[in-house]
């Protein structure tokens, strides 16, 4: 007899059956095939396309965090021009080292 798993896109809790595809940050199943997947969180990310797209967003994430942490002494064009080349713009999937869901490595 073959355990059969049946993924679905509604969040439900994790059980024996769909334990190796259910990302625990979106409480869904992600069943292969795919770019990437977390070790940690075993998100998926289907295409190198989504991973940027995520990273992209994450470093926006980070940028307006940043920004609106800073006290007004701390502030400098050169330095937020810096942070948003850092943070923001596109990056390659090679390149991307980390799960943008979890922050863990891959």
């Amino acid at each position: 007899m073959i355990n059969q798993v049946v993924s679905t896109t509604v969040q439900h809790a994790a059980s024996d059956t769909c334990a190796g595809i259910h990302c625990e940050i979106h409480q869904v199943d992600e069943p292969g095939p795919g770019y990437i997947g977390c070790g940690e969180c075993l998100h998926l990310y289907p295409t190198r396309a989504s991973l940027v797209w995520r990273a992209w967003i994450k470093g926006w994430e980070l940028w307006w965090w940043d920004l609106r942490h800073q006290d007004a002494s701390g502030w400098s064009y050169p330095r937020l021009l810096f942070d948003a080349w850092r943070f923001v713009l596109p990056r390659r999937a090679n390149r991307i080292t980390f799960c943008q869901e979890c922050s863990h490595d891959f």
